[in-house]
């Protein structure tokens, strides 16, 4: 290497700069030596396990000197606290130091409203809506109307229910700042339950964006019968839906692909097949009801309409998606 490519290299790195996890520049030390790690300890991978197995709140501090690479190491925490095959957190990274004014003391007001501004941000985006928009009430704002509306010194200043101005007020606008501390501290408790009330609320629209959580994976599990093939078509089927109507898939676009899915199924009985599926629905036998049924009894079971399993002993069910055929649940009972 010329010194000329070694300066060029050298020029790349910015001490200040903050590397994304997947950013060319970045280099995982941690992976250098697999078994013996340059720090002791894989940090990003030991705290976002500690975090992913805590069974009550968890807070943790830790330094280091300006430079040494605290921002870029909470960028892959969080990457891996949000890894769908992992922990499947939401995590929200807050840069205190463009929020909150370094040269004047901590407050819990400026920490609570810096929460919860950049956490309701974060839920719009996954929300698919725009954060900076002003077509709906932010928890800011209800937080805001409360505090404005039981204090006459904190009405004198024009902040408006902008969440955004509220935040930049309070970091750069020392007289509002202390009109605040000083209206809070007279009902700190108050304040404290509400702004949790508020953060409640956000982590309950979050919750309805976990495919876990929302009941869409036992529903599918459900409607494959137990069978992986089904199940992984589905999974297939809704990732294709959400390719072509955009994340999150709406409860309306996910029933309607369980019913095209269904469909495949029940396109394929007719009326002279509802003895032998009844017949299988209250018995569970794998065989025919009679013997000229035999070859119908095959088609069905070639299609998927009847699944058979085999367990302890061989016995057969129907598949789930039948009981979304109207005339044929009525039989069924």
């Amino acid at each position: 290497m010329t010194p000329d490519e070694l300066y060029a290299l050298i020029s790349l790195c910015d001490p200040h700069e903050v590397l994304e996890p997947g950013a060319d520049r970045y280099v995982d030390i941690d992976r250098i030596e697999r078994d013996e790690a340059p720090r002791r300890h894989a940090w990003a991978r030991r705290i976002a396990n500690e975090f992913a197995g805590a069974d009550q709140t968890k807070i943790l501090f830790f330094t280091g000197v300006p430079g040494a690479g605290k921002s870029t190491e909470l960028r892959r925490i969080a990457e891996k606290l949000r890894d769908p095959a992992g922990a499947a957190l939401f995590p929200v990274l807050i840069d205190a130091g463009s929020r909150i004014d370094r040269n004047s003391p901590l407050s819990i007001v400026d920490l609570l409203f810096v929460i919860l501004y950049e956490t309701e941000r974060a839920v719009l985006e996954l929300e698919a809506l725009d954060p900076d928009a002003t077509g709906h009430e932010s928890v800011m704002a209800r937080l805001w109307h409360w505090l404005n509306g039981t204090s006459v010194e904190l009405q004198k200043f024009d902040v408006g229910v902008d969440a955004g101005k509220l935040v930049f007020e309070l970091s750069s606008n020392p007289s509002f700042r202390a009109a605040m501390r000083t209206h809070v501290a007279s009902s700190l408790t108050e304040f404290v339950e509400k702004a949790r009330a508020q953060m409640r609320g956000l982590t309950e629209r979050v919750k309805r964006y976990d495919i876990r959580r929302d009941g869409r994976v036992a529903t599918m599990i459900q409607a494959s019968a137990g069978y992986p093939r089904e199940l992984v078509a589905m999974l297939q089927e809704m990732l294709r839906q959400a390719r072509d109507w955009g994340t999150p898939l709406s409860d309306k676009r996910f029933d309607a692909a369980l019913g095209e899915r269904a469909a495949r199924y029940t396109r394929v009985i007719s009326q002279a097949d509802y003895p032998t599926l009844v017949h299988v629905h209250k018995t569970k036998d794998h065989l025919p009801p009679s013997e000229d049924q035999l070859q119908r009894f095959g088609v069905l079971l070639s299609n998927s309409v009847i699944m058979m399993y085999q367990n302890a002993d061989d016995w057969a069910d129907l598949n789930p998606a039948l009981y979304r055929h109207p005339e044929l649940s009525a039989q069924l009972g």
